[in-house]
């Protein structure tokens, strides 16, 4: 699915993911690992973030290649966050958009 990001830039992203990426995501995350009343901290959190990202954008009309540093340096902050709001639906985290992107 291609998603328009400003100035006429885009981003392709993952229809799905497969039942293993996303038990894998779903895994990783710091909440899961977390133990019960333990804080999660915000660099776990943002890194698994950059990691989720990195899986679900599939290419990007950048001149760089999709990493956590190309995320965080080409992106606007709302571009960003849609594009993991995304990602978290697709890997079940969040409720799905109906015109979003899919969980297997």
């Amino acid at each position: 699915m291609k998603i328009e990001l400003s100035n006429g830039q885009w981003a392709e992203i993952k229809d799905s993911f497969t039942w293993g990426e996303r038990r894998r995501m779903q895994e990783a995350s710091p909440y899961s690992k977390a133990k019960e009343g333990e804080t999660v901290q915000p660099s776990a959190l943002n890194d698994w973030s950059a990691e989720l990202l990195c899986n679900f954008v599939t290419a990007w009309s950048f001149e760089v290649s999709i990493s956590k540093d190309a995320l965080e340096n080409n992106l606007t902050a709302e571009e960003g966050e849609h594009l993991l709001d995304l990602g978290l639906q697709a890997i079940g985290f969040r409720s799905k958009d109906t015109n979003g992107p899919k969980a297997r």
